[in-house]
């Protein structure tokens, strides 16, 4: 069982929430030119990464090491092409994963 502490812990705290819907692009401008992850600015358009899950932007670092299939991209557009991710995006889809026995 849980403790009083942990369930009020688990109610305040704010869980990651899988996107159903495709994220509108807002642009560099919204996160005012920094990473999601680590809040450092970019310096160069080439460490700039869009996550296709959640739409915000993030240097390498902040981007899962692989691409995965974007659920809101199959219930949306039937498309299964797998893209890239950042890493709280790929902990949550992994985590929401059926798991084969």
């Amino acid at each position: 069982f849980l403790s009083v502490f942990e369930r009020f812990q688990r109610a305040v705290t704010p869980q990651p929430r899988l996107r159903l819907d495709l994220p509108v692009d807002l642009g560099l401008l919204a996160q005012s030119f920094q990473c999601a992850h680590c809040h450092t600015e970019f310096n160069q358009v080439e460490d700039i990464n869009r996550c296709a899950a959640c739409g915000q932007y993030y240097c390498p670092e902040g981007m899962a090491d692989e691409s995965m299939v974007i659920p809101a991209r199959v219930l949306n557009n039937w498309e299964w092409k797998p893209a890239l991710v950042c890493l709280p995006c790929s902990t949550l889809i992994t985590d929401l994963s059926p798991t084969t026995v």
